[in-house]
């Protein structure tokens, strides 16, 4: 099916295409008798505006974007739900881009934000991003906040629970229940997210006189993790209890410790960072450190509508205070 322009409006009509252009738009210039043949005859034709062209023009489009680095169900959809009814109340649309841990695909993704025309970006860098020098150009011209993953620095705003404090506060917890040889589980290592929960989690184990085993601190992906994880478990070096940065990876503790008959504090004591809802569905409940991406959202979604507004960020760097939540499994 043809997409009509407004040129070919205007050649219908034997009018110019600024007078086609200023009908639709109801300009007072344009005599009324002129609007109503316009409007007719792009209702007759199922004309629909070029916004992406209108937007390059007016500089302005009323979306926002959201770069995720992956999606799965647990933290990101509700950063998209609480996010997306912040802007939409403000009068902006959301468009959502994944990069699937991949820096090309997040360039690519910022790169038609760009053609878009969008008036703000919230992003979550992949797990193969180290720097921000793909950014630098952007951030000068696009209002931009990085969130949950970040690279700290002066130029970008960022939003982040203050994550060398919610290692060190699961490690200190597993601690004082006398466990020794705890194992932490994280994501990439080159990610600062991971960098500084693992910081955390042997600041506590070097406060209580106990020296971090290098070969029970694990990075990587899920799937590289509990292969990880199993090894140390088939070669007997069980440890007795479990921090993991992500429900993500709770999922795999529990489906791994059933299979070597192992339970919940009794065996082995488990404790993660999450959003709140996984932690209620396994018996016994897990022990958590709250990390809401609601909460995330709302406060990354004033902050960019801030600098949409032109608005001054009195404090460019936010974290927000992690929350424990005792439950039964340490």
């Amino acid at each position: 099916m043809k997409r009509y322009t407004i040129k070919d409006l205007a050649k219908l009509l034997q009018v110019s295409p600024s007078t086609v252009s200023r009908a639709l738009a109801d300009h007072p210039d344009i005599g009324e008798k002129t609007k109503q043949r316009v409007r007719q005859l792009a209702k007759e034709l199922g004309y629909k505006p070029n916004y992406l062209a209108a937007n390059f023009r007016n500089k302005h489009s009323k979306l926002i974007a959201l770069i995720l680095p992956e999606i799965n169900m647990f933290f990101f959809p509700s950063v998209i739900k609480a996010f997306e009814e912040k802007i939409r109340k403000a009068g902006f649309s959301l468009i959502v881009f994944h990069s699937n841990n991949s820096l090309e695909r997040e360039m690519e993704n910022l790169e038609l934000c760009v053609q878009f025309s969008v008036d703000g970006i919230l992003l979550s860098v992949s797990s193969q991003t180290t720097n921000l020098n793909h950014l630098a150009e952007i951030a000068g011209s696009i209002p931009l906040i990085l969130f949950d993953r970040v690279i700290p620095n002066d130029l970008i705003p960022t939003i982040t629970i203050d994550d060398r404090k919610v290692g060190y506060q699961a490690t200190e917890l597993l601690m004082k229940r006398g466990h020794k040889k705890v194992c932490g589980l994280f994501g990439a290592p080159n990610l600062h997210i991971s960098k500084e929960r693992a910081k955390g989690m042997k600041e506590a184990m070097i406060d209580f006189n106990v020296k971090p085993d290098e070969d029970f601190i694990i990075y990587g992906t899920k799937k590289e993790v509990m292969e990880k994880l199993m090894q140390l478990f088939d070669d007997a070096r069980y440890p007795t209890a479990i921090f993991a940065m992500s429900d993500d990876l709770l999922v795999g503790i529990y489906q791994l410790l059933a299979q070597h008959q192992l339970s919940i504090p009794d065996d082995v004591a488990v404790i993660c960072i999450s959003e709140g809802d996984s932690p209620d569905f396994f018996f016994p409940k897990v022990t958590y450190i709250k990390h809401s991406g609601e909460e995330v959202a709302e406060h990354a979604a004033n902050m960019l509508l801030q600098l949409v507004e032109e608005k001054p960020l009195f404090n460019k760097n936010q974290r927000l205070e992690p929350e424990l939540v005792m439950q039964d499994s340490v």
